[in-house]
């Protein structure tokens, strides 16, 4: 019950910041790292029976309350849902990164100062370069929700 209060009064706050900006999608981030990505245009979220219940004109998505770990409004959709560390690889090669992941799912490449140096979706399924000019060093690479440590040579 206690969740079930902070969610909704995390949500509401959400809701309230949400007006001052406008964003594309509200992201749910499930216990499993999988996220449901939901239109924000029109979107009416209730509770209902421990569910969150998402509408959006004909469109009606349910979510388990308890699977939900995280609310987040954003700009961007995550296309893949159900990355898992095994359909995705970040491997280091001359100056450059080999990811290895299906079509549409963010790459995002971060050097070690933090600096966020690649940022887009995957454009083919199967292994791909990402066609960087990098010098050797380590990089930090998330693919989707998964995040692998780089070495480039």
């Amino acid at each position: 019950m206690k969740r079930l209060k902070t969610l909704i009064l995390a949500t509401v706050m959400i809701a309230a910041m949400a007006q001052a900006q406008s964003f594309t999608y509200l992201n749910l981030t499930k216990s499993d790292n999988s996220i449901v990505s939901l239109v924000a245009d029109g979107l009416k979220l209730t509770f209902s029976d421990g569910n969150i219940v998402a509408k959006n004109g004909t469109v009606t998505q349910i979510v388990t309350l308890a699977d939900v770990v995280k609310l987040a409004f954003s700009d961007d959709a995550n296309a893949v849902t159900d990355v898992k560390a095994a359909d995705v690889k970040a491997t280091g090669i001359v100056g450059d990164i080999k990811v290895a992941a299906p079509a549409g799912v963010r790459v995002i490449v971060y050097n070690l100062l933090g600096s966020k140096i690649y940022d887009s979706p995957q454009a083919a399924d199967g292994e791909v370069a990402l066609g960087l000019t990098l010098t050797q060093g380590v990089y930090v690479v998330k693919i989707g929700t998964i995040t692998n440590k780089v070495l480039v040579r």
